[in-house]
């Protein structure tokens, strides 16, 4: 009788600090919620309005979250956290507005003064540093649709004919962006620079000539630039096709020569010539050897690890299943042994709760 009666205080007691927990974790949960989301719904700047509206959504998701969290690993049912990962994990991917405001998607005067650029060309983008004075002009800019370029560079679908960047930022690989810092503009094939700003000019002292300004917005070109796609030292290269994933040029030549991509050779870019695999040069740009001749070089990126990953991803998915499976059957081999007959060491069934098989007290 005292054995059973200190396993029932035990189980009393844990049941207890379950509560507990899952009290205080709901009130840290609610303290950090109620910490936040003012800070988030006082933040006044025009710029992050999209941030306000997604925290002001995504906070609240979170925090109940949390709670759950709390309540399944109170309780004791760890499995269930598999299902709130999936939750974390695909809601906000779904809920997520991909949609590029209206008003940043209108024509701006400057498009049409950059239009001679093309896809052949960049157009750099950066900011010397704006100025309390100058935001009076920068209202003007914002009426004359010339302060969208700055929108430009940051969403293709504003500009699809244009190719821009933003600094060495649009240039991932540190080679790259060693090229950039040393002014080395041309072989990026940057056609034009754009700079906002009351700051100190950053393209005239790297050979830009001045093109076109308004307040504090200027612009300046590179009659240096040299074509995005080329071929070096003679031949000539038409690009194609043109994805995210892949580009296709022709080339046609007298000599053998090279193709030169002023992209990012970044891991993960594979290219052909003619269907035959070749060895990209060691270098910050793409470029392969070409034969004399006309030949079709396609060049095609694959994350590196995609294929690993997803056999990973596979495999733990399995491997759940099969856990989340012999837990279920464990839970019900005990609920079965429990039903079954007593307990080792515990009391008889005539003897449970104190009582006889007849219903009287035990004396």
């Amino acid at each position: 009788g005292g054995t059973a009666e200190t396993g029932n205080r035990l189980l009393s007691s844990m049941r207890r600090g379950r509560a507990v927990g899952v009290l205080l974790a709901v009130a840290i949960v609610a303290a950090l919620f109620a910490a936040a989301l003012p800070q988030v719904l006082h933040l006044g700047a025009a710029q992050i309005e999209s941030f306000r509206a997604t925290a002001a959504r995504m906070v609240p998701f979170e925090a109940a979250l949390l709670i759950l969290a709390a309540f399944v690993i109170a309780f004791g049912k760890p499995a269930w956290l598999l299902l709130l990962i999936a939750i974390e994990l695909g809601v906000p991917a779904a809920v997520l507005d991909r949609t590029v405001p209206r008003e940043w998607l209108e024509p701006s005067p400057i498009v049409g003064r950059l239009a001679d650029a093309g896809r052949d060309y960049r157009v750099d983008v950066q900011s010397t540093g704006l100025h309390e004075e100058d935001l009076p002009a920068v209202g003007e800019l914002r009426s004359q649709q010339l302060f969208a370029v700055r929108h430009l560079a940051l969403y293709d679908a504003a500009a699809p004919g244009l190719l821009f960047t933003r600094g060495y930022s649009g240039f991932p690989s540190e080679a790259m962006k060693e090229l950039f810092v040393k002014g080395d503009l041309s072989a990026l094939s940057v056609r034009y620079g754009v700079e906002f700003g009351s700051g100190r000019p950053v393209y005239p002292r790297l050979g830009f000539e001045p093109y076109f300004a308004e307040g504090p917005l200027r612009v300046y070109r590179n009659p240096r630039a040299l074509k995005r796609v080329r071929m070096e030292p003679s031949g000539e290269a038409q690009l194609v096709r043109e994805r995210n994933d892949e580009l296709v040029v022709e080339t046609r030549a007298d000599v053998p020569a090279r193709l030169v991509i002023a992209d990012t050779l970044a891991d993960g870019w594979t290219a052909t010539v003619d269907g035959a695999s070749v060895q990209p040069h060691k270098s910050a740009l793409r470029i392969v050897d070409v034969p004399a001749g006309n030949h079709t070089i396609r060049w095609h990126y694959r994350a590196p690890g995609l294929l690993a990953g997803a056999l990973i991803s596979l495999l733990a998915l399995v491997l759940s299943a099969i856990v989340l499976a012999s837990t279920r059957r464990s839970s019900a081999g005990v609920r079965k042994s429990r039903k079954g007959g007593p307990q080792p060491g515990g009391p008889p069934p005539s003897l449970r709760n104190g009582r006889l098989a007849g219903g009287t007290e035990k004396s």
